[in-house]
């Protein structure tokens, strides 16, 4: 087997310090959830299997998500954006982000 080189970052703190981790639970997990479901073009992420690299790194298999797709963006980073959107409009419109829906214009 190759060897894999790699650098571990000299900034890196230790889990949970340095970051508030309040928002990572399963009931802002749902909301975000939620939210972008209510988007006309959503869809779920299909799963890519990586067999030549879970082979390389002897592991049974590795699979990631495909965001390629994703509203046409090219890239996974959009949902944050959009939900951090929608939560400022929602606390402009003095609303919960649940009651917000969306259409196409």
């Amino acid at each position: 087997m190759d060897t894999i080189k790699y650098q571990l970052n000299a900034r890196r703190q230790p889990y949970g310090q340095g970051a508030d981790l309040s928002l990572l639970n399963e009931s802002v997990g749902n909301e975000v959830l939620a939210f972008h479901q209510k988007f006309p073009d959503y869809r779920v992420t299909p799963l890519r299997k990586l067999e030549f690299l879970s082979q390389r790194l002897g592991l049974g298999s590795i699979h990631i998500k495909d965001e390629a797709q994703r509203f046409g963006l090219n890239a996974f980073k959009g949902l944050g954006g959009s939900y951090a959107m929608g939560k400022y409009l929602a606390a402009l419109l003095e609303r919960d982000i649940n009651t917000l829906s969306f259409c196409r214009a």
